[in-house]
């Protein structure tokens, strides 16, 4: 476990962690372990962690604290994540390779009419934002669960959600979600777009963010109002100055 990762989330960790995968009902207890400057995930039940998941070396996991010492853990095999990323970093791993992959995306989606421009607030002061993780906070355990993003260039004409997120909180099943802003008002109904390895909001997503004077390098939370039934939820999207995990 990287030093500066304790660092930062020492008040939520414990010597004892719990580990958590898409695999219903189940967890692992483990131990979190110091040698001089070094941290490991390890003891406990972490050999059977790596046999039921039939682990092998150079396989990646990705890491969500979600609670207090509570980890919710991706595994990917070198074949998937390969298949995935095409050989390159995982998407949300660093805010540059997810940059680079988004920049993909958006070429593709370019011969596609866009609803509508961006106002001129959004634009030029891009390269005096600072560079943050893409995906600072997601909060599954919230009553209403939320992610924060830094909104960049490319998402001009769309906006990822946190595949992990979409999949706790359902959104994977749905086609269509109504946005609101900080104040509850100016609705949009957008598109949401799966792909095998992300998850969009895409038609109405442009209008929505140049109403609503959503700038570059702005950091927004977007967060999951549950309304009565799956179709009834609502997606508010509130304009913060500073990601939680760097205040």
């Amino acid at each position: 476990m990287p030093p500066i990762f304790i660092k930062v989330n020492k008040k939520i960790l414990a010597k004892t962690c719990l580990l958590k995968t898409n695999v219903v009902g189940m967890s692992w207890e483990t131990k979190i372990v110091r040698e001089k400057s070094n941290y490991f995930i390890c003891e406990g039940d972490w050999p059977q962690f790596v046999v039921h998941h039939k682990l092998e070396l150079g396989d990646i996991l990705i890491f969500f604290l979600i609670d207090k010492s509570t980890f919710h853990v991706l595994p990917y095999t070198q074949k998937s994540f390969k298949n995935s990323c095409g050989g390159g970093v995982f998407q949300e791993l660093s805010s540059s390779s997810e940059e680079e992959h988004d920049v993909g995306i958006a070429r593709k989606l370019k011969k596609m009419k866009m609803e509508q421009k961006e106002s001129s607030e959004e634009g030029g002061n891009e390269e005096n934002v600072p560079k943050t993780s893409r995906f600072s906070v997601i909060n599954i355990n919230n009553k209403d669960p939320y992610f924060e993003m830094v909104v960049r260039k490319t998402h001009s004409i769309f906006m990822t959600i946190p595949k992990s997120f979409a999949i706790w909180t359902g959104i994977t099943k749905m086609k269509k979600m109504r946005l609101v802003n900080g104040k509850g008002n100016e609705w949009k109904l957008v598109d949401i777009v799966h792909t095998p390895q992300r998850v969009y909001m895409k038609r109405g997503w442009a209008e929505f963010r140049t109403l609503n004077k959503i700038a570059n390098g702005q950091t927004c939370r977007f967060k999951l109002i549950k309304g009565n039934g799956c179709g009834n939820n609502v997606l508010q999207v509130q304009k913060i100055p500073k990601p939680k995990c760097l205040k």
